[in-house]
């Protein structure tokens, strides 16, 4: 992937719930890479392409609203 093709979404989610979406993101096979938590802000990054991006925001939309999950800001 070179880095013209890279996007990020940076999401937040409590901690008790991180290990649970990263179970589901596993699931859906090479959509996105969970990296860098920072345990002030809870806020996770989702690295993908430019081409999964949409993607990737609708499987976001689709979480179950107790997982907690928002989205911060996109880094593309």
């Amino acid at each position: 992937m070179s880095t013209q093709d890279l996007a990020i979404i940076v999401v937040r989610l409590p901690a008790g719930q991180v290990v649970r979406f990263q179970g589901m993101l596993d699931g859906e096979d090479g959509l996105a890479t969970l990296r860098c938590r920072d345990p002030e802000t809870n806020e996770q990054q989702l690295w993908t392409t430019q081409g999964q991006l949409a993607e990737l925001r609708a499987w976001i939309d689709s979480l179950p609203d107790e997982l907690q999950v928002e989205m911060v800001r996109e880094e593309v």
